[in-house]
């Protein structure tokens, strides 16, 4: 997402001073080439992945392994959880390539709660 748009057309971010989540669909220049929207910034979205005990160090690491444990649905309360994205609380900081880029995996607790964070529900067509 991005391509070669300005970083205040991609994604709701903390330097867009906007201080809460906003509707989907606001900002399409930041779109997949799929056509998904608001993968960068709004809200960081919880996944059902397991990232381990320790939110240091990842219990799973790359490449993805769904054959791992870590979408165990039984897996313990006490496990941090994967969060995917961006935020309206992050700011965008260039990478090496020039384009902007945000840490995309954060450990939390299922308990946690921050209106930072949300989930994305999926229908198929």
């Amino acid at each position: 997402p991005g391509g070669s748009s300005s970083r205040s057309e991609i994604g709701n971010f903390h330097d867009l001073q906007i201080r809460r989540p906003t509707p989907i669909g606001l900002f399409p220049a930041g779109d997949s080439r799929f056509g998904v929207a608001d993968l960068l910034g709004n809200v960081e979205e919880w996944t059902r992945s397991l990232f381990g005990p320790d939110p240091e160090r990842p219990s799973h690491a790359y490449p993805y392994d769904a054959g791992d444990g870590r979408e165990d649905p039984l897996a313990a309360a006490d496990m941090h959880r994967v969060c995917r994205g961006g935020a309206w609380t992050d700011s965008l900081g260039p990478s090496r390539s020039g384009s902007p880029y945000l840490v995309v995996r954060n450990a939390a607790m299922p308990s946690d709660r921050r209106m930072s964070r949300g989930m994305r529900l999926a229908v198929g067509a």
